[in-house]
């Protein structure tokens, strides 16, 4: 497992290891930058995620995620409050109950781990 400083050094590892797009959370959906399209949070593949506290005290998330209809790789940075945890945990069990694949993230106390 690689170990970070902060979050500057996650988003920088990210992009060198080909996760090159940038998605935002917009309204309940995903906003991909590069091409101006909303995307639903379900089409996402988490393959990472990282834990971070903000300067205002929130956590923060960074996500290395797969679109797999789009054949992209990226970025996902998002505030972690509770609807998050609530729409997170739904999506991540539905993904694990319909495929074999393992998940590189575990739900422990509340919060999102890196594996």
């Amino acid at each position: 497992m690689r170990v970070y400083q902060d979050k500057a050094a996650v988003i920088i590892d990210l992009h060198e290891r080909g996760f090159t797009e940038d998605f935002q959370i917009a309204e309940g959906l995903v906003l991909w930058i590069q091409r101006k399209l909303l995307l639903k949070l379900a089409d996402f593949s988490l393959v990472e995620a990282h834990s971070f506290m903000g300067n205002d005290g929130s956590e923060q998330l960074v996500l290395g995620v797969n679109l797999l209809s789009h054949f992209a790789s990226g970025i996902l940075i998002w505030q972690f409050d509770d609807a998050f945890e609530d729409q997170c945990s739904s999506i991540i069990e539905s993904k694990r109950s319909r495929s074999n694949h393992l998940f590189p993230v575990a739900m422990l106390g509340g919060h999102f781990h890196p594996q």
